[in-house]
């Protein structure tokens, strides 16, 4: 016998319907066959189940018997008609297509008569060319919710923690709400003391450690976007205290949602080793570093404490924002692979390496200041997670954390009073330090302007110095007593010396400054130097220095008194009053 063909295909980007092809209507046709209804191999977005349904002696076989097949939205299901005289056969080309909207519709169940046009080249055409197919459509269905599920990573050691992805997707017009499934997880896997639970579906996520279920409810999946399903993920850890193969399993009808549930199981599999993870440790030499200047080595040490070679040992080393591979990197490995430090990356990356059974091997690099010019003085730490070394094997390794390493570099701007408290109108010394942290790159000019805050003025007589006008060759501006700015030029600060450690070079301005309170109670200026630069290296805005100005006390008469040095007070001689006051403050009343 010989079949030919017509291919239905629901409309792209609309839910998929059931649809049945009865095979009487064929039958008074002539057509002996009944019709099967199959799903091609096209990629589908959803399925949904329908029948063929009448009298045949098709492969099913018997009267009135059903072929069920899945339909989905993208995926063209194919009918086959057999001819009635195999031996003659009619040679005909079926129509690949048939109208994709007279297939999908939304309206209430009707039956439809779909025409499957033909190429014939024999007098079998015009049987075949008038062939109808008649559909009863169903009521509107929708398409399956479908769900997958991953561990990261799916082999590790004993109680090492692996993520928990279950990935949604919704291929209807709809929004999937009310998503909601329990987890029922393998015995021997419990929720991590860290749960690290996450959901981008919305909804209530919230496992406790230790839990042997995890149950999820009130999510939604976002509706489809054209031929694009809507999607969305939780994630949770877990751990395994016993080595073994566990398979996690959501069942097909788990998963619930307002458009229906999962119609295919969602498996993963995590693979519990029974190997020692890896010891390792991770060092900075020297221990500080400073912009423009001399590199760190970085040694990681990786030790395989197990009777086994583990072999494809793979990592990224991500480095601290502050630092990068060095220009010149000096990357080496005895740990076999392809190691990749290039100059000025963010990490360094090791792949295909192998550590023979009970040995140890290293990876070494150098860094240096990233962004040399911008203010940082601070130490960094550098860490390769838990889990981000993989093997073959599936050995992994705990946390690793290295030595901190400090990083000076750019400029930085200190300012302070001196004495940091005064009376109304006393004097207090202000001295600007300027610091340069990097090591080649010399600050010059060390210009900045320093504007004063309301109430404080350059003291009189005016007294300016400093290391950076003595050494440094700045020199200081101030137009005169009384003025409220001073402004620096000039000089140049160079950097530190190689091998200096942890240290600046520094020098300093100062200027005498005054200030009044005419107040009961005290007052507080503060000061800062706004951010800048000196020649191309940054420094941030200074500290804020404060200078306290003491509150006038009143003035008190602590005694009295009358005199009479001329002999008895009477009409003709005078009298002495005298009237003793007290000035509480320190700073002189005039």
């Amino acid at each position: 016998m010989e079949n030919q063909e017509v291919a239905v295909r629901p409309s792209a980007g609309r839910a998929p319907e059931a649809l049945c092809y009865h095979a009487d209507r064929i039958r008074e046709r002539q057509i002996s066959e009944r019709p099967r209804v199959e799903a091609s191999t096209t990629a589908v977005t959803g399925t949904r189940r329908c029948w063929t349904s009448g009298p045949g002696t098709g492969a099913a076989g018997g009267t009135g018997d059903a072929k069920p097949v899945d339909v989905g939205s993208g995926r063209p299901a194919r009918v086959r008609v057999g001819s009635l005289r195999p031996h003659r056969s009619p040679n005909v080309a079926m129509s690949p297509l048939v109208s994709a909207s007279r297939v999908v519709s939304r309206s209430a169940p009707r039956p439809e008569t779909l025409h499957a046009p033909a190429r014939a080249r024999s007098p079998w055409r015009r049987t075949l060319a008038g062939l109808a197919l008649t559909t009863a459509l169903a009521s509107p269905v929708h398409a399956a919710i479908n769900a997958n599920k991953s561990f990261a990573p799916d082999v590790v050691s004993a109680g090492q923690p692996s993520t928990v992805t279950i990935f949604f997707l919704n291929a209807n017009n709809n929004p999937a709400t009310n998503l909601a499934f329990t987890d029922t997880l393998p015995a021997g896997i419990v929720v991590a003391p860290v749960p690290n639970a996450t959901s981008n579906c919305g909804g209530t996520l919230a496992p406790n450690a230790g839990d042997t279920s995890v149950t999820f409810s009130g999510g939604t999946i976002p509706a489809n976007a054209g031929l694009t399903p809507g999607s969305c993920q939780v994630s949770f850890n877990v751990v395994a205290a016993v080595a073994d193969v566990y398979i996690n399993t959501i069942a097909a009808g788990d998963v619930t949602s307002s458009e229906g549930a999962n119609s295919q199981s969602a498996d993963a599999t995590l693979n519990v080793s029974t190997l020692t993870p890896l010891a390792g440790s991770k060092t900075f030499a020297p221990a500080n570093i400073h912009g423009n200047g001399n590199p760190s080595t970085v040694t990681i040490s990786l030790t395989n404490p197990n009777g086994i070679a583990l072999t494809n040992v793979s990592f990224t080393d991500t480095l601290p924002a502050q630092i990068v591979v060095a220009p010149t990197p000096n990357a080496s490995t005895n740990c076999g692979g392809t190691l990749t430090a290039s100059a000025g990356a963010s990490g360094v990356q090791l792949a295909g390496g192998t550590i023979g059974a009970g040995a140890s091997c290293t990876v070494v690099f150098d860094v240096v200041a990233a962004a040399p010019n911008t203010p940082f003085d601070a130490n960094v730490q550098n860490t390769i997670p838990s889990g981000a070394i993989t093997t073959f094997e599936g050995v992994t390794n705990p946390l690793i954390t290295s030595n901190n390493l400090r990083v000076q570099k750019g400029a930085q701007v200190i300012k302070a009073f001196a004495p940091g408290t005064i009376d109304s109108g006393g004097v207090s010394t202000l001295t600007v330090t300027v610091r340069n942290y990097n090591a080649t790159t010399a600050l010059a000019p060390l210009a900045f302007t320093d504007a004063l805050p309301a109430g404080m003025t350059i003291a009189n007589p005016v007294v300016t110095g400093g290391t950076c006008v003595s050494v440094n060759g700045a020199s200081f501006s101030v137009a005169a007593a009384g003025g409220t700015s001073f402004t620096t030029a000039g000089g140049s600060l160079p950097g530190v010396a190689a091998g200096a450690g942890v240290t600046n070079n520094a020098c300093t301005f100062t200027v005498q400054v005054t200030a009044s309170n005419a107040s009961t109670t005290p007052s507080v200026l503060s000061n800062t130097v706004p951010a800048g630069n000196f020649g191309g290296v940054n420094y941030a805005t200074s500290n804020t220095a404060t200078l306290t100005i003491r509150a006038l006390s009143p003035l008190t008469a602590s005694s009295k008194s009358f005199s009479s040095p001329n002999g008895p007070a009477v009409q003709t001689n005078w009298v002495r009053a005298t009237v003793n006051i007290v000035n509480g403050s320190a700073s002189p009343i005039t």
